[in-house]
């Protein structure tokens, strides 16, 4: 399993499983990728043989050694985790090299340990690494169980999206600079719905700032807040144009300073709806106290 985490965001991947392992003891010619020239399909741009492997134009590109065997639906699957909405909100990648990525991992986790046609003594590497290997392990099951445990967030051969970048999934991004985001966030949050002057829940709700996806989650309790309570339609439709606004700059081309500027200039008019917003609403959040002639 991946799991990729951080204080604001949570992205668990399972895929592989005893069918997808290669359970021989020892690497033999049946460990080794097939030729190119066999690949049945394409995923990634490179062969995939019959078994489900890559062929051996994924080696080459990656620079590895040819007794090894990558299971193309397991990086597959991991492509469509990080580049797809499919267990985020948006894609955290626009693309990663994957090729390049195993090849500079193995380069720097296995080369020194490696020797071609040899399957890796087990009691060096369960030292080294700090892992512990099932019976009957191979090569490739080495490389993609360290890739699995001991990887980062932060793939050195993608580009991260803007909404990636936000939750720390840049290399190019180090650990002050993120901390220094998200203290400009937890100062420049959008106000939530829920905490305006004539609420009950105010001083109940939690200031601390959770991530875009919150800030998010919050202009659509604006759109929610004034559709459910009939406001004016013009409450009503600026919320939405708010939200809709969020949801493209989130998607833009932008690093972090550019994001913040663009940020700073939304949030500056949403203070402004707000306003509106709060007269609006009345009373509508005040929780009315229980008469005692209803029992």
């Amino acid at each position: 399993m991946i799991n990729f985490t951080n204080s604001y965001l949570s992205v668990n991947f399972t895929n592989l499983n005893s069918q997808d392992r290669v359970n021989l003891k020892n690497i033999r010619t049946t460990d080794l990728p097939s030729d190119k020239t066999q690949a049945v399909d394409k995923i990634l741009g490179y062969g995939v043989d019959k078994e489900g492997f890559f062929t051996s134009d994924f080696n080459e590109a990656a620079k590895i050694p040819k007794d090894y065997r990558i299971n193309a639906n397991f990086i597959k699957a991991l492509n469509e985790t990080l580049t797809t909405a499919e267990l985020t909100t948006e894609a955290l990648y626009d693309y990663i090299n994957w090729a390049k990525e195993f090849g500079n991992f193995y380069k720097e986790n296995l080369q020194t340990l490696d020797k071609f046609g040899e399957n890796f003594d087990r009691e060096q590497i369960e030292k080294k690494i700090n892992v512990s290997l099932k019976d009957n392990f191979t090569k490739s099951d080495v490389l993609l169980s360290l890739f699995i445990n001991i990887n980062t967030i932060k793939f050195k051969e993608g580009k991260s999206t803007l909404f990636g970048k936000t939750y720390g999934f840049d290399s190019a991004i180090n650990e002050k600079e993120m901390k220094e985001f998200y203290a400009f966030m937890q100062k420049n949050q959008i106000k939530d719905p829920n905490k305006i002057e004539k609420s009950s829940f105010k001083n109940i709700l939690s200031d601390e700032w959770m991530g875009v996806d919150r800030e998010r989650s919050k202009l659509q309790t604006y759109v929610s807040y004034a559709i459910n309570f009939h406001l004016d339609h013009s409450i009503v439709n600026k919320a939405k144009d708010f939200k809709d606004e969020f949801d493209k700059l989130l998607r833009k081309n932008l690093n972090l300073e550019e994001f913040k500027a663009q940020y700073l200039d939304f949030k500056k008019r949403h203070d402004e709806f707000l306003k509106d917003f709060e007269m609006a609403m009345g009373n509508h959040l005040l929780i009315k106290p229980i008469e005692k002639n209803n029992f």
